[in-house]
């Protein structure tokens, strides 16, 4: 295996507690950075900003890490662009904000991976839409029209390197070939098995100490439902209709 393999099979995220007061360099965060701004991208139109949160803010926001990013898919430069040149293109439909999120997503993988590599620690958190979105508005001065706060992406290093990877979903229940081959009853046991069995593929390791029979039905009951609502999901909702993502025309 060569290093570069070794590296993307040791990626483990660093937890908020467990983030050093070691600093990162300047030179070391700016090269980060630019490997961020080297992932692919579509039509090389790169629809994504990058904030580089401040100190008071990133204490405001309760966030850890010795530096912190705020990406944000961003297709109001595209506005002002296309203006300037007096051309009539509007990003005003859902399309562009699918391809930001992914254009978001692959610049975050770029940089965790070289942050790896420089043995800097990582977390990426959606703290942004799952919190107080409005506020993130307010704070960053974000344009009213074509941006919208996706991630954020914690860096500093860790107090304790892990030397094991983070385990995953054996293979075969995530890769399907030539056509989605749908799950037998004994398929979905095994993988509910998988996640009471192997350690490190739970989030929380002591939901047996809470009564829950199964890994599976702490997570639906407890984790999914503290992340996700119906209320959570109309507000973000809302904020990329106000943004102009979503055209009710």
């Amino acid at each position: 295996m060569n290093e570069s393999l070794k590296n993307i099979f040791s990626l483990s995220t660093t937890r908020g507690n467990n983030f050093s007061d070691k600093k990162v360099s300047d030179d070391d965060f700016n090269t980060l950075i630019k490997s961020g701004v080297q992932a692919p991208n579509a039509s090389n139109r790169q629809s994504y900003s990058i904030i580089v949160i401040d100190e008071k803010t990133k204490k405001e926001l309760g966030l850890k890490g010795d530096r912190v990013l705020l990406f944000i898919i961003d297709f109001y430069r595209h506005e002002c662009l296309s203006k300037h040149l007096g051309k009539n293109i509007s990003f005003d439909h859902f399309q562009p904000f699918l391809t930001g999120v992914i254009d978001v997503s692959l610049a975050i993988q770029n940089i965790v991976v070289a942050a790896n590599s420089m043995d800097i620690g990582y977390l990426v958190t959606n703290d942004t839409y799952t919190r107080d979105l409005d506020k993130l508005f307010e704070i960053f001065k974000l344009p009213k029209k074509g941006c919208f706060p996706l991630l954020y992406l914690c860096l500093g290093y860790p107090k304790e390197k892990k030397t094991a990877h983070k385990y995953r979903l054996d293979m075969k229940h995530i890769v399907h070939y030539g056509q989605y081959n749908d799950y037998s009853k004994d398929e979905i046991e095994e993988i509910v098995q998988e996640y009471d069995t192997v350690v490190g593929l739970e989030l929380f390791p002591k939901w047996r100490d809470k009564g829950y029979g199964a890994y599976l039905d702490w997570f639906y009951d407890k984790w999914t439902p503290a992340l996700e609502s119906k209320e959570k999901s109309n507000k973000v909702l809302d904020a990329i209709k106000r943004e102009g993502f979503i055209n009710s025309d």
